[in-house]
């Protein structure tokens, strides 16, 4: 669109504004830092749409064709991620039985026909011990949030999706359609006034046009529902208590990626079952929790 308007009949003075979220400090810096519009980008687009035009209109009208549903479509991503799918369920059908242990708090997969449930008998050794140092995780990514989303909150990706376009919507987070962990300067300052001493930059260089997904404010999920109910802050978009789980999961996930490393205490154990065997590692002691207090 940018580029259609500097191409126009229009004024010849046309530039770039560019923000990643919704708060007054990156609007402003972005219309004090005015660029010119990415002739690459903006070939790299034109491609795109070239590709769904040659891929996406053409096998959409064969598969409506032949199975006769004009529901049908296909498309330069979604037909191989769907031939992914296809291609791992095929390969989950080809594996034998596979037997879920639980005790102690560990889960054991252990792959191969073993019996009825309740008669095999396992035997667990701890083969090693060491004490390591365990850095964080990075800052999500869309695809990261969508899967601890629905590891820890239950959430499905659409759900998920909805609930991060509302927080950015209301200028909680940064932009939620990200595969880059890159953090920018502004993103160091939240991180910098929220941990304090604890703070330990990391800029988590990548690729992309957008930053990770952070917080835009150094604020914890019980600070903003406290400036909500108080007046201080009235978001435009109704937050709901999915919306406060999220963001809360969204804020301590970059908090830890900026903190200390955690000290742990790992054990390898080899679990025996039926002849089947299954290697392990857990983490059973912090001697240095680190960012393991905060994620």
């Amino acid at each position: 669109m940018g580029h259609s308007f500097a191409n126009g009949p229009f004024s010849k003075d046309v530039f770039r504004a560019e923000f990643h979220e919704v708060t007054k400090f990156a609007i402003i810096k972005a219309l004090s830092e005015f660029r010119d519009i990415s002739e690459n980008r903006v070939k790299a687009q034109i491609v795109r749409r070239i590709e769904d035009r040659w891929i996406g209109f053409e096998l959409s009208q064969i598969l409506q064709r032949v199975f006769k549903n004009r529901n049908l479509s296909a498309g330069r991503a979604q037909t191989p991620t769907l031939g992914w799918i296809i291609q791992r369920y095929k390969e989950h059908l080809k594996r034998e039985d596979i037997t879920l242990i639980e005790g102690d708090g560990i889960h054991f997969r252990i792959e191969g026909k073993v019996g009825k449930p309740g008669e095999a008998k396992a035997y667990v050794k701890v083969v090693a011990e060491e004490h390591v140092n365990v850095p964080p995780p990075p800052p999500f990514t869309t695809d990261e949030m969508l899967k601890e989303a629905n590891r820890i909150l239950k959430f499905g990706a659409s759900e998920t999706m909805s609930l991060a376009q509302n927080l950015f919507e209301a200028g909680l987070i940064t932009y939620h359609r990200t595969d880059s962990h890159r953090v920018s300067e502004a993103g160091l300052r939240v991180a910098r006034v929220f941990l304090g001493e604890k703070f330990r930059p990391r800029v988590w260089e990548g690729e992309g046009a957008h930053e990770c997904i952070r917080p835009t404010k150094p604020m914890t999920v019980d600070d903003l529902i406290r400036y909500m109910r108080e007046g201080i802050l009235k978001p435009q978009v109704e937050l709901k208590r999915d919306h406060m789980r999220l963001y809360d999961l969204i804020f301590r996930r970059f908090m830890a990626s900026m903190s200390e490393n955690a000290r742990l205490k790992k054990q390898r154990i080899k679990v025996i079952i039926a002849g089947a065997s299954s290697d392990l590692e857990r983490y059973v002691e912090a001697t240095a929790p680190g960012w393991t207090m905060i994620y």
